[in-house]
């Protein structure tokens, strides 16, 4: 077979074209850094630090932002610190307050204690700075502000102020200084929130054990004004509306004795007429009694050996108005219910216990009829 020349020279270039397209693909993959110029090679090396820097400048910037938050409130603190030294509370108050309202927690706690203590009348070069009077409640605000956050969200700089500020707020609405009186319940739980705090706190101990001593102070003088309510209660023998009227008032004080001893004098019929009639007679307030009971429930626990037995007597009441229907509607599932909560508890009094076995089993045998059980 014949094959024209220039068919053949065309054929040979077009081969040798296509040859050394291949070869400069395979090698361009196994040496992909060759071929670029230096400018070029500079140009790609600097877009991928500029690229770097940009994925981690918002880091950066979380980082200083914070750490010229915390040197702005150490400056604050510090500059406070020093005007209270130099006798000017005034200039430390100025200080304190500003900082406060950049959310600076710190500062609130001191701006209380400037509020709560005031200070006297000085004199500053040609000026004279008045007098400021004790504000009790521009105090209790601050202070209450400050332990908005809860204890674990602190930050380290909080530890020197947060267990002082959150004993000023439990103690503060316990004697009514700055707002309204607490009741001995709630400022238990304040006083309760507070004690597992300091129970916590391991970076100033001082503060923790100056909590608990306040805690056991608040505890004892409870436990005296709960006796003394009782005792004074239990002696009015004759005059029943007083006697009914200071068993509320412990019980509003979170005390289960009163509660218990309230739904007792209801339950027969020592309410509104006060007259004493029976229980089954209209007059009786048996729904207030069941209301008192529900109370001592909430009021007592089965690990408590203190409130025991007034938790015990309580369960026994309800089991029995569940069972009569009385005050509740007639339910022997409930009755069998709160009888069970009394002989499955550890602690009490046995004898306390007899009327919810007899119970428990009245209402395990009626159960029993209706193969219900």
């Amino acid at each position: 077979m014949h094959i024209d020349p220039f068919y053949r020279k065309q054929f040979v270039y077009q081969t040798v074209v296509i040859v050394f397209i291949i070869l400069y693909f395979l090698f361009s993959n196994l040496f992909p850094g060759c071929g670029k110029n230096e400018e070029s090679a500079n140009n790609d090396s600097s877009g991928v630090n500029n690229q770097a820097v940009v994925e981690t400048n918002p880091y950066k910037l979380k980082q200083e932002k914070i750490a010229k938050i915390v040197k702005m409130r150490n400056e604050a603190y510090n500059q406070g610190r020093h005007f209270e030294e130099q006798g000017m509370p005034d200039r430390a108050l100025e200080v304190y307050t500003e900082n406060a309202a950049l959310n600076d927690f710190e500062c609130m706690y001191n701006a209380g204690r400037i509020y709560e203590s005031g200070y006297k009348k000085r004199q500053d070069g040609c000026d004279t700075i008045p007098e400021m009077k004790p504000d009790y409640t521009k105090a209790l605000e601050f202070y209450e502000e400050s332990v908005s956050i809860p204890y674990e969200s602190a930050s380290q700089s909080h530890y020197r102020y947060y267990i002082p500020a959150k004993m000023k707020v439990a103690t503060m609405h316990e004697k009514g200084i700055g707002t309204k009186k607490d009741s001995l319940f709630e400022a238990e739980t304040r006083y309760s929130q507070l004690e597992d705090v300091a129970s916590e706190h391991t970076a100033n101990p001082e503060h923790a054990k100056e909590a608990l001593k306040e805690i056991k102070r608040f505890r004892q003088e409870k436990e005296e004004k709960r006796k003394k309510t009782i005792l004074a209660a239990d002696g009015m023998k004759g005059n029943t509306a007083k006697r009914l009227a200071l068993y509320i008032k412990a019980s509003d004080e979170g005390d289960c004795e009163g509660s218990y001893k309230a739904g007792l004098m209801y339950e027969a019929g020592y309410g509104s007429n006060g007259s004493g009639a029976a229980a089954e007679t209209e007059n009786s307030d048996i729904h207030k009694a069941v209301e008192m009971y529900r109370k001592t429930l909430q009021q007592t626990d089965p690990e408590n050996k203190e409130t025991i037995d007034f938790y015990i007597m309580a369960n026994t009441k309800m089991g029995m108005m569940y069972e009569t229907g009385t005050g509740a509607t007639k339910n022997y599932f409930k009755a069998l219910d709160y009888y069970n909560k009394v002989t499955r508890c550890q602690y009490g009094n046995i004898n306390l216990k007899e009327d919810a076995y007899k119970g428990a089993r009245r209402m395990e045998e009626k159960l029993k009829e209706y193969n219900l059980n």
